[in-house]
């Protein structure tokens, strides 16, 4: 009888199950005579938030297992990246079952010696910081011990320009090169070339449960501006905006024509689909409070800062900035924002200081944050590799929701270049069960109106666990309760099937943490707040349904005058106190009646009669 030939190697730990592709690295590189080995390289092709960082660690600790190599070197586009790197990768070596030495920048002073002193054995470096001296650095470094080469993104690295040079530099005994899109949008040769040894597909990854399923909803996106010092503004849809300044391919990154053609932005009228997004963001973290936000990906600078305005007028109670890229005008004048301001408001943005960011080409390759579920592409990005990175931001998965309700919602135009790869990718993503494309531009739906979120029951907690949203100490710092989740459940493969509040409830046993009861003051504050976003709840669906029969734009102001009219019609029913004096049981009454005319007009047959006979007011 044949004997089947196992391959001696290494493995991580037993109770760390490794995700398909990167068990796929680790049993390439155990054998001896794969490809990949006799080749001295393995390319993986592995999507984002699928665990590259986690592959290339069980790359290095195979490897290193099998005496090929002793030292790494990660090479990354960006300082972001370098800075993630440096921030996880020991604890992530850690975790698999084979702890280093230690990780540093690889230009640095200090580099070499800790080399040398074997006080570190992980290297990272940026591509750019290849260049000039650092390269010299570098190269002192891998003149001495076996070395593995870390291609991070490497389909950035083209053979004939500066980074592709520097790489080609290099002399490791072995590379490893990953990326989940490793086609460039320029279709020119790459520096490390070759059939993927490793490819896992998206839908791989769905099936796996390692990345969110995608909803795309389909809108239509509209803005109001002047050009070169006009006083009436015109209503541009994406597609006409594109053909007025000479086509799509050739403006995904508007800035610099807002200053030649002096753009000049006006919020006067809001386009309803900016609404929707915002509703649904409210909606998810209504389900899943903190846990969501949006990342918005504008035309220009001053887009940018437009729909940051615009936000203001229909979700005061949110937050939202910026960043992108300065530009000069013909008066010598900047526009834009400094690389230190947009790096200081991208850490705001995932410290959660804002849940919506608006960017121009600055948030894509290499930002993560599980929390952006919700994108808004108001851009002119084709189906191309740059536009795959940027619906890459929505697919990591936040494992404290649960997975048949984490999904990714794209909200694009009807126009957008990329609108047909969009569909296409939440075709191939869903599951049976899911509305995998939604159309939600005026009138769609018929006499049945948009879609009318859902106020929950009104419940205030009386007792909140101190370190509600950061659980593990690590030392001075702390775990996000996301990661906390996803590590627990990778290195005890048991849990991975329990519901997110017993395994939350035992990491909070473990650590010893106790719950805090709240104060009266902190329940009533509570209280107010739930009954304000009530109210920005029923207000926005209003504002929606008036707006799907009127070409899908509404005034800047309607959003806050029919809060007012809402909170005005309850003082004229009730008391005539507000909110500031309200008790906990006129609080609890205030919700439930906004939630009742809320949940009648979402069981309409057609919302916006039942807003013309129950409250008649609020068409005012």
């Amino acid at each position: 009888m044949p004997s089947t030939q196992i391959i001696a190697g290494w493995q991580p730990p037993a109770m760390l199950k490794l995700r398909n592709g990167q068990q796929r690295i680790v049993d390439l590189l155990n054998d001896p005579q794969s490809r990949a080995r006799q080749q001295r390289q393995l390319i993986a092709v592995l999507p984002t938030g699928y665990g590259k960082t986690l592959g290339i660690c069980c790359a290095y600790a195979a490897l290193k297992h099998a005496g090929v190599v002793q030292r790494l070197l990660v090479v990354v586009p960006s300082a972001e990246q370098l800075g993630s790197y440096l921030d996880e990768i020991e604890d992530d070596m850690a975790r698999i079952g084979a702890p280093v030495s230690g990780a540093y920048r690889a230009v640095s002073d200090l580099s070499l010696r800790l080399h040398r002193r074997n006080e570190a054995e992980i290297f990272v470096a940026t591509v750019q910081s290849l260049g000039g001296s650092g390269i010299a650095t570098v190269h002192d470094l891998l003149s001495s011990g076996r070395w593995m080469l870390a291609a991070d993104e490497f389909h950035r690295y083209a053979d004939e320009n500066t980074w592709g040079e520097a790489i080609k530099s290099l002399s490791p005994v072995f590379t490893v090169a990953v990326s989940a899109t490793p086609d460039r949008t320029d279709r020119s040769a790459k520096v490390i070339e070759g059939k993927p040894d490793v490819d896992v597909t998206l839908a791989d990854a769905v099936d796996e449960g390692a990345i969110r399923r995608v909803v795309t909803h389909v809108m239509d996106y509209t803005v109001d501006l002047t050009m070169g010092g006009e006083q009436v503004p015109e209503r541009f849809s994406l597609s006409s905006l594109a053909d007025a300044l000479g086509g799509s391919d050739k403006f995904q990154n508007l800035s610099q024509m807002e200053v030649k053609h002096e753009i000049r932005y006006f919020h006067k009228y809001i386009s309803e689909s900016l609404l929707n997004a915002v509703s649904k963001l409210e909606e998810l973290n209504s389900e899943h409070p903190s846990e969501h936000k949006m990342l918005v990906f504008a035309l220009g600078v001053r887009h940018a800062q437009a729909i940051c305005d615009q936000i203001q007028f229909i979700a005061p109670q949110l937050k939202a900035d910026w960043i992108g890229t300065q530009s000069t005008d013909r008066e010598g004048r900047q526009h834009g924002r400094s690389d230190a301001e947009n790096e200081t408001a991208l850490a705001r943005f995932k410290r959660g200081e804002f849940q919506i960011l608006v960017q121009v080409r600055k948030a894509a390759e290499g930002f993560n944050d599980v929390r952006c579920s919700v994108l808004v592409f108001l851009n002119m990005l084709n189906e191309s590799v740059l536009l795959q990175q940027a619906v890459g931001r929505g697919l990591r998965r936040n494992y404290a929701v649960p997975e048949d309700m984490d999904r990714c919602h794209v909200y694009v135009s009807h126009d957008h270049p990329g609108i047909e790869f969009l569909k296409a990718l939440a075709d191939e993503l869903s599951t049976i069960g899911d509305e995998a494309i939604v159309d939600e531009r005026p009138g769609a739906a018929g006499s049945g109106g948009p879609t009318v979120y859902d106020i929950p029951e009104f419940f205030v907690l009386d007792a909140s666990f101190s370190g509600e949203e950061l659980y593990f100490p690590l030392g001075d710092t702390t775990m996000l309760q996301s990661t906390a989740l996803e590590r627990v459940r990778s290195a005890i493969p048991q849990l991975q099937g329990q519901a997110d509040e017993i395994t939350l409830q035992m990491i909070r046993q473990a650590l010893n943490v106790e719950p805090q009861m709240m104060s009266t003051s902190e329940r009533i504050e509570q209280a107010r707040r739930r009954v304000t976003k009530a109210v920005g709840t029923l207000a926005s669906n209003v504002v929606r349904i008036r707006a799907d029969r009127s070409g899908g734009t509404f005034p800047s102001t309607m959003l806050g005058d029919t809060c007012k009219a809402i909170n005005g019609r309850w003082k004229r029913l009730n008391s005539g106190n507000g909110q500031a004096v309200m008790t906990m049981e006129e609080l609890e009454r205030k919700y439930n009646w906004v939630q009742g005319l809320n949940a009648s007009i979402k069981n309409s047959v057609d919302p916006l009669q039942a807003v013309i006979a129950e409250a008649p007011w609020l068409m005012l």
